[in-house]
């Protein structure tokens, strides 16, 4: 669950860095080395995120070999390397 917990971590500071409100659509590449199934995950990080900024925030999580989060509000997509800080 540890990568799960970073990536909660990731998507907050990055939102607030940025200034986002909140957010509308989160969509990450889980990729494989995870071990865990897409859904599983996209649960998980449902329970993890709550709060005014992910109040009514779509999370879309495929797997893929790549390494990127978006965060997506009105005015456009923020996208992030997976293991960033």
């Amino acid at each position: 669950m540890l990568p799960v917990v970073e990536l909660v971590r990731t998507l907050r500071l990055q939102a607030m860095i940025r200034g986002y409100r909140f957010v509308t659509k989160i969509w990450v590449s889980v990729g494989r080395e995870t071990g865990m199934p897409v859904d599983q995950y996209r649960h998980a990080l449902s329970m993890e995120l709550s709060g005014e900024l992910f109040e009514n925030c779509q999370i879309d999580c495929v797997e893929d070999d790549g390494a990127e989060i978006k965060l997506d509000r009105m005015e456009g997509i923020l996208v992030l390397p997976k293991c960033s800080s």
